[in-house]
């Protein structure tokens, strides 16, 4: 991956989102951060946790989300 974070620097495991890591750049993928809905593959995501642009965008993915999923929308700051 690439200096530059965001949907532009598609990589297909992230579904064109930011892969956020624990510890260091080089550590485990803990969470996801605003992935294309439309390009996410589940299965590849076991055990991360997906951070929704919005809470209404949370709401939508978890409801197409496989049990187990943990899928958060952000709070809309104002």
């Amino acid at each position: 991956m690439g200096s530059r974070f965001g949907h532009e620097d598609y990589d297909q495991r992230w579904a064109g989102g930011i892969p956020l890591c624990a510890g260091h750049a080089d550590g485990p993928v803990v969470a996801l951060l605003r992935p294309k809905p439309s390009l996410l593959q589940w299965e590849q995501l076991a055990g991360i946790t997906v951070l929704a642009a919005t809470e209404s965008d949370g709401e939508k993915l978890a409801a197409g989300a496989p049990r187990g999923a943990r899928v958060i929308g952000l709070p809309t700051l104002r």
